[in-house]
């Protein structure tokens, strides 16, 4: 019994997510496409941070610096750029 709904065939992830590639020889570190300048690729290393993630991005930098000015000291989801929640979209597949 097929399903309407069933894949025929998996996708490769760069196609799902092209967005999202992985840096070859760095285990879990991303480089991920800028949503408003599409040339640019930030760096994500979910290495960091207890696992939470760091990337280079401009909006990541200013809510770690948010973060420590009300003392949290780990990153929280309100914390996390776009660019990390992709990125742990991708590892999830």
């Amino acid at each position: 019994m097929s399903s309407e709904f069933e894949l025929t065939e998996k996708l490769p992830l760069h196609k799902l997510m092209p967005w999202v590639r992985q840096v070859e020889g760095e285990h879990l570190c991303y480089e991920v496409q800028s949503q408003s300048r599409p040339r640019m690729w930030h760096r994500v290393d979910m290495r960091a941070l207890y696992g939470n993630g760091w990337c280079s991005c401009e909006g990541f930098t200013m809510r770690g610096q948010a973060g420590r000015a009300r003392r949290e000291k780990l990153p929280n989801e309100k914390n996390q750029c776009w660019h990390i929640r992709q990125t742990k979209k991708f590892m999830a597949y």
